[in-house]
């Protein structure tokens, strides 16, 4: 008698083999108990493979969607840390651009690449944000996007085209941030 089990990988692998018909029941249970220890173990490595590319990736797909949800908006995307000093200083004005703006089509999306979450919660504590924050502890984003310094933004317009970008926040260039921000929500 042989029982043969196939692997969807096709991986076939004869537990009984009629060679050895000496096989008791237990040594077969053994077998048995021995493959399945080995199946539930390539699962669960297989579950832990797929958690951590959802997880390297959320960062992409939560900044995807919100980039979807706000289509044909003037985006501007922000780049961040808590122990960035300018960073504190651009999130009031962001706050008050968003509530400015948001009704004529435009909205901050900002992006924080502490690798601790819990320091950009404190942050957050002390510098609310009233717009999407996205975490990005691995700097995917800002890897993609070449991301130099703390903070840096983009201002992207209704067509989803990059047209601004900034490195480091200055309070004597607000009213450029707020000019090219008009610029293009008046297209």
């Amino acid at each position: 008698m042989i029982v043969t089990i196939i692997f969807l990988d096709g991986i076939s692998v004869n537990i009984l083999n009629a060679k050895q018909p000496y096989l008791t029941v237990s040594l077969v249970i053994k077998r048995l108990q021995f493959f399945f220890l080995l199946i539930l173990t390539s699962l669960a490595l297989l579950s832990h493979a797929q958690a951590n590319n959802l997880f390297e990736s959320s960062a992409k797909t939560q900044l995807d969607t919100l980039i979807a949800q706000h289509h044909g908006d003037v985006i501007y995307l922000d780049f961040w840390a808590s122990w960035c000093g300018p960073c504190r200083k651009s999130f009031p004005w962001m706050n008050k651009m968003q509530n400015d703006h948001q009704a004529q089509g435009f909205t901050v999306i900002s992006i924080n690449l502490d690798t601790e979450q819990a320091l950009a919660a404190t942050f957050l504590q002390q510098n609310p944000a009233n717009f999407a924050v996205i975490y990005d502890a691995k700097g995917e984003l800002a890897r993609f996007f070449k991301i130099q310094g703390m903070p840096s933004s983009l201002i992207i317009n209704k067509l989803g085209e990059i047209k601004y970008a900034h490195s480091g926040f200055f309070t004597n260039k607000v009213s450029q941030y707020q000019q090219e921000i008009q610029q293009l929500l008046a297209l």
